[in-house]
Order: C-alpha cells, then sequence, then structure tokens
C-alpha cells in the first residue's frame, strides 16, 4: 500500500496538518477536487474526520481543533510543519497498513524535532545515505551533516 498526503493550514489555529491517503483514496480525493463529485461519493469508505479534513482548503482543520468543534477526530491528521518527512521520502515503501506508515512518520518527525534548529542538518532514510556525517539516528533515518549548507 502506498501514501500520498495532504497538507492544510488549520483556518482556526494556523497549526499544519496532513493526511495520508492511499492511492485509492487519492483517486477519490481527486474526483472531488478536480470534477466536483460529492465527497461521500468519491470516497465513500473514508473516516468522516479524513473526510472533513480533506474536502476543501477551508475546513482543513487540525487535530485539536477538529476535536473541539465537532467532538471528534482521526489518528490519521497528523499535525507537522517544516521539516517533517514528506511522501516523497516514503513513496516507494510499501505499508501493510495507515499505522504502518504513521508510526514511520512518526519516527522521522521525532527525530527532526530534535536536529530542526540545526541550520547544517538534513534529514535523510538510513537506506539512502552514502558516506556523510551523522549527527543522530534512529532505526529508519538520519540526521546527517548537509554538503550543501
Amino acid at each position: 500500500m502506498k501514501f500520498l498526503e495532504i497538507e492544510r493550514d488549520c483556518p482556526m489555529c494556523g497549526n499544519v496538518s496532513h493526511v495520508a491517503l492511499t492511492e485509492k483514496e487519492f483517486e477519490g480525493y481527486m474526483d472531488h477536487y478536480m470534477y466536483n463529485k460529492l465527497i461521500q461519493d468519491a470516497m465513500p469508505d473514508i473516516d468522516p474526520a479524513v473526510c472533513e479534513f480533506v474536502r476543501s482548503e477551508r475546513t482543513g482543520y487540525c487535530h485539536d481543533c477538529m476535536e473541539s468543534i465537532f467532538g471528534r477526530t482521526s489518528k490519521r491528521i497528523v499535525e507537522g510543519g517544516e521539516g517533517f518527512i514528506d511522501f516523497f521520502d516514503l513513496a516507494d515503501y510499501e505499508f501493510a497498513s495507515v499505522d504502518e506508515y504513521l508510526a514511520l512518520e512518526a519516527e522521522a518527525n521525532a527525530l527532526w524535532s530534535k536536529n530542526r534548529d540545526n541550520e547544517t542538518a538534513c534529514i535523510q532514510r538510513r537506506d539512502r545515505i552514502t558516506e556523510c556525517e551523522v549527527i543522530e539516528a534512529s532505526e529508519h533515518f538520519v540526521i546527517v551533516k548537509s554538503s550543501d549548507k
């Protein structure tokens, strides 16, 4: 299973959040977004909170704001701003489930959040690094000293 991400700025608090969609879910999203298909018809099996998040630019509420407004949210809606590992870094992974994807992304985000203020640092997947100065590492990711900074 592969995933694509949709990112939104919360209209209430301004936090950046994103949600990972399967390829099939993303196709449904594009039917809604590009061809004005009703979201409930384009994505009939998706969690209502995720549906609310993706349906328009104006309603991409973050996890906390969605909980306070609607009394429900989804663990698939994840806060993350600059520096979180994006779907290009995970695009060629095959995942068994959404939970597996979210766990790997959380690992990358946790590692990056401790190093985001280091202007010479960048995050990479462990299986893609070459010889470089490693600053910190987790099971799947490393923070390395960037050669172009």
